[in-house]
């Protein structure tokens, strides 16, 4: 990706009025995303109750035209089921299935192919 062209007017602009642009021109529609380094995140899963805490960790990803041993190394869940991948990452394209376990004291459920993630 190329670095986008800021104008002498946006700097000022950012700078004295605290206004940042979400677009510039050769930014791309993800320029704020990867200019924050802000990673990719999905939906909280619905449906899990129980007492906290409740663990999560990745139970298994399988792809389709991908590599899916590359996502694992990129990938992390929170407690509540939110997916993440760094916006600075290598995976190659293809289409990702995410299956999840959920765990806490004394009881464990899996839910299998629960997020699907593309990479264009």
């Amino acid at each position: 990706m190329s670095n986008p062209v800021i104008s002498p007017f946006c700097k000022i602009c950012s700078w004295y009025f605290q206004v940042y642009p979400t677009k510039l021109v050769g930014g791309g529609e993800d320029w704020l995303r990867v200019t924050y380094c802000m990673p990719w995140t999905s939906t909280p899963i619905e449906g899990i109750e129980g007492s906290n805490p409740i663990w999560c960790q990745v139970k298994s990803i399988t792809s389709e035209g991908g590599d899916a041993a590359k996502l694992a190394a990129y990938i992390s869940v929170r407690g509540n089921g939110v997916l993440s991948v760094p916006v600075d990452n290598d995976v190659p394209r293809g289409r990702y299935s995410i299956s999840l376990n959920f765990w806490n004291e004394g009881w464990s459920k899996d839910v299998n192919d629960c997020f699907t993630i593309i990479v264009r």
